[in-house]
């Protein structure tokens, strides 16, 4: 029987031989050699990263069976970037099996979390070489049951990183999370919101195949709240939902901190997030919902430790995401109207109906870059 190890290292021998990009590499860590570790978790890790599952639902296959492999394997992989030196210590992700698959692969036996430098060309991984970093992570990274999505049953994984990944700013990396199956593979990483919209992929048509796809991973990155660095802790109001807490309050936003760049997160069913940011500095902070303008709070002042800022009302009715509520929301909502689509669900209730024409016929016409007053 061939080991993991030989499979990666016979992988890599067929580059050489002029098979176009292969996935697998001899297992490495941050200093060389093979990474394992329990999925115990830091008490002091925020989010640094995110991008949460679509509310649509979606499927990334990425598994292989265990141990030798087989035709029917699949592999993805997704890109992130920090604006400044990161150091991650702990991963969590969503994923499911595949509901045509019925059930074939059996459940997840273990992992392998790698990551990988970019392409020259910034396009993909560069898969030619080992990983930056690989991860095995024994048992099924704490599989619990989350919500249905789409038409699958999806489940929350997390894993701490033995050794931390450590991130340089502006660099594109890629993450590749691997489920190893004793049966023909079915599971994959659910498919995520707020990305770049594209991921890469190993697939099987005429042999291996390679190629860069549309969609995003649902994934998180989570690092310590060490200086010089705080967690910036952030409070929204969201039009037209039910009190708080609810499950509609959970909703995609993009944090921007100037001076230091973009973050996608969700809220919590308070409206609450968390991102950490370089401090101590004054600068600008701006909040956009998937569906809402956006609101800006000017000179906000972040010290070292827990920094608590309230964003105000974000006012809904920006369905294609310009920043406006105009004809072109509506032309959105109309269409969508009668259906689940999250684009144009501005009460987050999952149904797009008068309610949410509603509230963006209360904001038509109006701009973002709201002004959040001070005290607020």
């Amino acid at each position: 029987m061939i080991s993991r190890m030989v499979r990666w290292a016979a992988a890599l021998a067929l580059i050489v031989l002029g098979v176009w990009s292969i996935s697998a590499a001899p297992a490495r860590s941050l200093g060389g050699a093979f990474a394992s570790g329990a999925n115990a978790l830091p008490s002091d890790a925020v989010a640094v990263y995110s991008q949460p599952p679509s509310p649509g639902g979606g499927i990334l296959l990425s598994s292989l069976r265990d141990p030798d492999g087989s035709s029917s394997d699949q592999w993805a992989w997704d890109d992130f970037t920090f604006a400044w030196p990161q150091t991650v210590t702990e991963i969590h992700w969503r994923g499911a099996y595949d509901p045509a698959r019925l059930g074939s692969g059996g459940p997840v036996v273990g992992f392998t979390v790698s990551f990988y430098a970019s392409t020259a060309a910034n396009t993909q991984p560069d898969i030619t070489q080992p990983p930056l970093a690989r991860y095995e992570v024994g048992g099924n990274a704490g599989e619990t049951a989350a919500e249905v999505l789409g038409s699958a049953q999806t489940y929350a994984y997390q894993f701490a990183l033995p050794d931390p990944f450590q991130a340089a700013a502006g660099t594109k990396y890629w993450l590749q999370i691997q489920a190893f199956q004793s049966g023909p593979p079915d599971w994959g990483i659910s498919s995520g919101a707020d990305g770049n919209g594209s991921y890469f992929r190993r697939i099987q048509l005429q042999g291996p195949t390679y190629q860069v796809a549309s969609g995003d991973a649902a994934f998180t990155l989570l690092a310590p709240t060490a200086a010089p660095f705080a967690s910036l802790r952030g409070q929204v109001t969201l039009q037209g939902r039910p009190p708080a807490p609810d499950p509609a309050w959970a909703l995609p936003v993009t944090v921007t901190v100037a001076g230091v760049g973009a973050f996608q997160t969700t809220t919590d069913p308070y409206g609450r997030f968390t991102v950490v940011v370089p401090a101590p500095r004054t600068c600008d902070i701006q909040v956009k919902g998937s569906t809402t303008l956006r609101n800006v709070k000017n000179s906000v002042v972040v010290s070292t430790g827990t920094v608590n800022v309230d964003f105000g009302a974000l006012l809904a009715g920006d369905c294609n995401g310009d920043n406006m509520v105009d004809v072109e929301d509506f032309s959105i909502l109309r269409a969508q109207f009668g259906t689940a689509n999250p684009q144009s669900d501005l009460n987050g209730d999952t149904w797009v109906d008068i309610v949410d024409f509603s509230l963006l016929r209360a904001n038509f016409g109006r701009p973002g870059n709201i002004i959040v007053a001070e005290g607020k």
